[in-house]
């Protein structure tokens, strides 16, 4: 079993972790992305939130500044808004 599987399945799992790593600096990555987007760039801005967390619904929105680790357990309602600071330390898929 890798340390992403242990990590998806809620059990303890071990760092550093190469397969890990490169989804945390993916998600680093995005997150610059996103961050960077201009006010207007909706379409731009949603599909690297897709990008990063698998999938969003139609009048998805998250305002910024948004973390998250590794972009890999995220299933997200149609309709989401995030308009405070929210932290979710979860190791089972938030639905």
């Amino acid at each position: 079993m890798t340390e992403k599987e242990r990590m998806l399945s809620g059990q303890l799992y071990k760092l550093p972790d190469s397969e890990l790593n490169a989804l945390l600096f993916r998600s680093r990555k995005l997150r610059r992305l996103i961050a960077e987007c201009k006010e207007g760039e909706i379409d731009r801005k949603n599909s690297l939130y897709k990008q990063l967390l698998g999938c969003v619904g139609k009048k998805f929105w998250i305002g910024s500044p948004f973390y998250c680790d590794y972009g890999v357990i995220f299933i997200l309602v149609k309709i989401l808004s995030l308009t405070m600071i929210v932290l979710c330390l979860t190791f089972v898929p938030l639905r």
